[in-house]
């Protein structure tokens, strides 16, 4: 009994010792004395599990003693937060004694974990907020904590840029607020990665490895580029047939078709059906096909343009500001100041973005962008670049360009033949052209070789006969291809060959010359500068100058007319030949028989058994019995073929057919020949366009 009794003496000395090194060790704390609380505190830690290592997270946690260790301060917190809820009653009021309860504690943690926050953020890494995200999950900056990880984690990756970098960290935080940007930066780095060297096999490898990737239309689109660069027929065959599952297989087929077709034609569309069977629109090669069979006519409508059939039809709405004809199955248009190109459906194949434009000519047209041309084909494919201030015509495959310094060839491919080095520099024709060099012209061929030395002060290009008119040390010669001299420099003037027969001229008298250099008729006539123009033969006769009068000569030098006359017409057998004398016309059958008097201030030869003359200043039209058909009261008559004549005057123009009695009702500001079968005749409102074959009137109908 004694015993037990000693025992609880003990016991009870030991609680009353515990409980004043507690209240020792806070009241140290309070007077900030640090080694006597830390010593305190670290003998009863194990005992009081709760107030000790509150005591010592607070020593820990502040930063004004030699004990200032985070980690250490959470540590205790941990603890004494955890063993709060062991405590019974009474060990609760123990600790309120000691001004500790569980809202001090919660609170000295939330103070931790932010000094511990603030800490990593004053240096932060990847690693640091990780541990700190496993410590201290129920931080109230937990959140914070996690997006400033993530937000670095991603920095990283990004700073490397690299697939695997962008796949690690969308693998390792699913939930960042930055995985969909990493999973956009990893796709499009696995892309550029699997095709850095930008080839075929790259592509197509990628295609077949990562059929989900966003950029698998990417892929399949360079392989379509790639494959098809060079925009020529055979590439997109080689195409079609070589990735068929790619996505721009049609397009491939529509290019194809649009280089194939360059002319649209019924007969075109026939070849090209044969040629590719299994050209996958077929619908819209019937339809090509059935519009290719219609006549499109320009016309206008209150100031804009569209097109019409034969029937007047509307085909296209007028809503353009000018079209041109439709050329090779497109039409120029223009709208708002710009040029593109329409297609007979009216579809829009060419955007309205080129400043100036021609109509296409062989599948290519000649553009504008930014004031300087270059060439397109009908897939709208740059095939010149648009730095020349001068793209001409193709000739022999071969068309000028000049950009401010000098001249150059270009052929079909775009590929620039012949640099721009000339000064001048023609057309080519029949093989040849004209260059200038040192002020000096000669002739290249179609790879640029100097064929004819630079030697000559002028030269034209070769003509059909292969000749070319030169000029040399001020006399004008004919050379050939070569430059071998046909006809000696020792002439004042030649004129252009016709019906193969040239003027000469020299010390005023003037012959003709045939394509072999030889003088077929001697140089007996006197020159006038005017024969330059009417000295060339028409149909086997000229007219000629001797002694101040005119006679018609045949291409054998014969005088079918002698020179007797002060001035002669066109001649033609058979007919009433318009002449002149005494200051008047008249007319002259093929044996100088007078047939009508001298009394008309202008005549005509007689054409269609009608003869036009000049009277009283107006024009009229006579039959061969002196008879007025036309009455001379127009300012100009033109003759425009079928027995067809345009009446012109100062109030509009007219239309006269020799099969009516009087010119046709109908008057125009202006009436043009549109084509051979075609006349346009414009109003002040519109266009309208007259049948040469049917004779009758085409007018766009009304909506």
């Amino acid at each position: 009994m004694k015993k037990i009794y000693i025992l609880f003496l003990l016991a009870a000395f030991s609680v009353q010792l515990k409980a004043g090194k507690i209240e020792r060790a806070y009241e140290a704390l309070e007077v900030f004395n640090y080694f006597k609380a830390k010593e305190l505190f670290d003998k009863v830690k194990d005992k009081d599990i709760v107030a000790a290592p509150f005591g010592l997270s607070v020593i820990y946690g502040r930063n004004d003693n030699p004990f200032y260790n985070l980690d250490s301060a959470f540590h205790y917190i941990l603890q004494a937060d955890s063993n709060y809820l062991k405590l019974v009653p009474k060990g609760i009021e123990d600790l309120h004694e000691l001004d500790v309860d569980s809202m001090r504690i919660e609170n000295w943690k939330d103070s931790i974990d932010r000094k511990v926050f603030e800490k990593i953020a004053a240096n932060p890494s990847v690693s640091l907020w990780e541990t700190y995200i496993n410590k201290h999950f129920d931080s109230p900056y937990l959140q914070q904590a996690i997006e400033a990880r993530d937000q670095l984690a991603f920095a990283f990756a990004k700073e490397k840029n690299t697939a695997d970098a962008y796949q690690f960290f969308i693998q390792t935080y699913p939930n960042s607020k930055q995985y969909y940007e990493a999973k956009n930066l990893f796709e499009l780095r696995l892309y550029e990665e699997q095709t850095s060297h930008e080839t075929v096999v790259e592509y197509q490898q990628f295609v077949l490895t990562y059929p989900n990737s966003p950029y698998l239309r990417t892929a399949q689109d360079s392989i379509y580029n790639k494959v098809t660069k060079a925009n020529r027929i055979e590439v997109y065959e080689r195409f079609i047939e070589g990735y068929p599952d790619n996505p721009n297989v049609e397009k491939a087929w529509k290019n194809l078709y649009k280089l194939y077709m360059v002319d649209y034609s019924p007969e075109r569309i026939v070849e090209f059906r044969i040629d590719y069977p299994d050209f996958p629109f077929v619908a819209d090669l019937m339809q090509d096909m059935k519009l290719a069979l219609k006549t499109y006519l320009p016309f206008s409508r209150n100031g804009k343009w569209g097109f019409m059939d034969t029937t007047g039809q509307i085909l296209i709405a007028p809503e353009y500001d000018l079209v041109e004809p439709f050329q090779e199955g497109l039409a120029l248009a223009v709208k708002d100041g710009k040029v593109g190109y329409l297609n007979k459906s009216g579809e829009v194949v060419i955007p309205f973005e080129y400043e100036d434009g021609e109509s296409f000519k062989q599948g290519l047209a000649v553009v504008m962008k930014q004031n300087y041309y270059g060439l397109i084909d009908k897939t709208n494919q740059a095939r010149l670049p648009f730095t020349y201030e001068v793209v001409g015509t193709f000739y022999s495959d071969l068309a000028v360009i000049a950009n401010d310094t000098a001249y150059g060839y270009v052929n079909r491919e775009g590929k620039v033949v012949i640099p721009p080095t000339l000064e001048f520099a023609d057309d080519f024709q029949h093989g040849f052209a004209m260059v200038e060099l040192d002020e000096k012209k000669g002739l290249i061929n179609e790879l640029g070789k100097l064929v004819v030395p630079a030697e000559y002060q002028w030269l034209e290009n070769l003509n059909e006969l292969g000749l070319a008119r030169a000029k040399k040390d001020s006399l004008y010669g004919l050379i050939d291809k070569n430059g071998s001299v046909v006809l000696p420099f020792e002439y004042d003037r030649i004129g252009e060959f016709q019906e193969g027969l040239a003027l000469i001229m020299k010390q005023g008298k003037y012959g003709y010359v045939n394509s072999q250099g030889e003088i077929v008729i001697d140089l007996d006539f006197d020159f006038k500068v005017e024969a330059l123009v009417w000295g060339k033969f028409h149909e086997s006769y000229v007219k000629y100058h001797l002694k101040e009068k005119f006679g018609i000569l045949d291409t054998s030098g014969a005088k079918v007319f002698p020179a007797i006359f002060q001035d002669v017409g066109e001649y033609k057998p058979n007919t009433f030949v318009a002449v002149k004398k005494r200051g008047k016309w008249g007319y002259s059958n093929e044996n100088l028989n007078l047939v009508i008097p001298y009394q008309y201030e202008v005549s005509r030869t007689f054409e269609n058994e009608r003869g036009l003359v000049k009277k009283e200043g107006r024009w009229g039209m006579i039959n061969k019995k002196e008879n007025w058909v036309l009455e001379n009261r127009y300012a100009q008559i033109e003759n425009l073929g079928d027995s067809l004549y345009l009446l012109k005057h100062e109030e509009g123009q007219k239309l006269f057919h020799l099969s009516n009695d009087k010119p046709f009702q109908e008057q125009y500001l202006q009436i043009k020949v549109f084509n051979q079968r075609y006349l346009s005749l414009q109003t002040e409102n519109s266009l309208m366009y007259y049948d040469r074959e049917r004779k009758n009137y085409i007018q766009a109908q009304k909506k």
